[in-house]
């Protein structure tokens, strides 16, 4: 790879095209989709008609309101946009760690409590160890996790190349955090991708580690960029939609920005695992390391990504008079600050939200429709922040394609064709084509 561009030598290049093939055998979909939806009440069909590529359908009847699946992420993450100013998430299962509402103020506002203050606040100060623990990343960056197993998974699938402290090797830990800095100032999604690629490289890894058959790197990484490969992709500066504000005749300029916004994206990340990891890079490096499957992995998150709202739990709806009181000298021994602006901060930590984004295999093959049968749920269970649950809107017949709105569809007809744009397509729902 070319270490200023990030552009593969010739060989590379076919190698990483080869990779970016959609499995031509209907048996490999067929098994992977199987799976997937094994025990539900769906099905993935390739064609859903009128151009629109696969589909879901209903295999039976459903009523209004019937869960009809639970989708896990393939891979997620938690908005940067919280970063500096949120409650202490797990970063791997996006649960609310049950820390006391001392660690979790403080947390939330990135300060440090004067131990004057602590005597002044004891509501808030129940004792650790009637919570659960509050477990640290083992290099002590900014991730935190609810559990010693969430940690054990959350760096055996990715966090072990994503870290931002990379002990011992202070020249990768200043490529990663420079990488980290990158794309919270221009697109948090090159951290989704960045996950996307760990991910794949560390469960390559375990493949040739563990099979019984000896795999070569290029066999390992074929079966890990599986579920992957089957999501519909396009390169992210080629599929983006031209914005109002810019010009027909500045658009290949426009691309040509994103193609260059992605680059410098691809060559932090991927100088920081050479530095960091280098028997990795060096292993898997020549067929994954490449920047088309870079933007492919960007255009398809951007195309198919759902959003991830979760509302904080429960202990912060019960809150006591007394320990609003102590919530709001807490605030004003870290941040000296006038009554409304302290009032303010605690509101905000009242009402704090869990965002975030994430690619769901199996919501990524529904449709759009301007007049959905189904929606995306919120998950009650707050073990399952991260999870998208799909019900129905009305009764559904069995063979009825099931459809989600990626818009707001109560837009008028030339907003919602409009924000569509960003999808690649005009719609033709019964809604779209009564208007016209």
């Amino acid at each position: 790879m070319d270490r200023v561009t990030g552009e593969a030598s010739s060989t590379d290049t076919k190698v990483a095209c080869l990779s970016l093939e959609q499995p031509r055998s209907r048996d490999v979909l067929d098994e992977y989709y199987r799976n997937l939806v094994e025990g539900s009440s769906i099905e993935i069909r390739y064609d859903a008609g009128r151009g629109k590529g696969k589909g879901m359908f209903a295999v039976r009847n459903a009523e209004v309101g019937d869960v009809l699946f639970v989708d896990k992420p393939l891979v997620a993450m938690q908005s940067f946009k919280m970063d500096e100013n949120r409650p202490l998430i797990c970063e791997q299962c996006f649960r609310y760690i049950d820390a006391s509402l001392m660690d979790q103020m403080t947390h939330f506002m990135t300060g440090e409590v004067p131990e004057t203050a602590l005597q002044d606040v004891p509501s808030l100060c129940v004792a650790q160890e009637e919570k659960d623990p509050i477990v640290r990343c083992p290099n002590s960056c900014s991730s935190y996790y609810c559990s010693v197993e969430c940690r054990q998974k959350s760096w055996e699938t990715h966090h072990m190349l994503m870290c931002e402290r990379q002990k011992d090797k202070p020249v990768a830990q200043e490529w990663m955090e420079r990488f980290y800095q990158h794309a919270r100032q221009t697109n948090d999604i090159f951290i989704l991708a960045a996950k996307a690629i760990s991910r794949i490289i560390l469960h390559a890894s375990y493949l040739m580690d563990t099979s019984q058959d000896v795999l070569s790197p290029e066999a390992a990484l074929r079966e890990a960029w599986k579920p992957y490969q089957m999501g519909y992709k396009q390169l992210w500066w080629e599929s983006v939609a031209r914005p109002d504000d810019v010009h027909p005749s500045e658009e290949s300029q426009f691309r040509s920005d994103l193609k260059e916004l992605a680059m410098d994206s691809f060559v932090l990340f991927f100088h920081a695992i050479e530095l960091g990891h280098p028997q990795l890079y060096n292993t898997f490096g020549k067929y994954l390391l490449h920047l088309d499957i870079w933007g492919y992995l960007i255009g398809m998150f951007e195309l198919n990504n759902l959003s991830i709202l979760a509302t904080a739990p429960e202990v912060l709806e019960n809150v006591s008079e007394t320990q609003l009181e102590d919530m709001l000298k807490l605030v004003t021994s870290i941040h000296p600050c006038d009554d409304q602006e302290c009032r303010e901060i605690v509101e905000d930590f009242l009402n704090c939200l869990l965002e975030g984004t994430g690619f769901y295999p199996l919501h990524s093959c529904m449709n759009h429709s301007c007049v959905p049968n189904c929606r995306v749920m919120l998950p009650q269970d707050p073990s399952q922040n991260n999870h998208a649950i799909i019900q129905t809107l009305k009764r559904v017949s069995a063979g009825t394609e099931l459809t989600v709105s990626y818009i707001d569809e109560n837009e008028d007809y030339e907003e919602r064709q409009k924000q569509l744009q960003d999808y690649g397509f005009e719609c033709t729902c019964a809604k779209c084509l009564a208007h016209e």
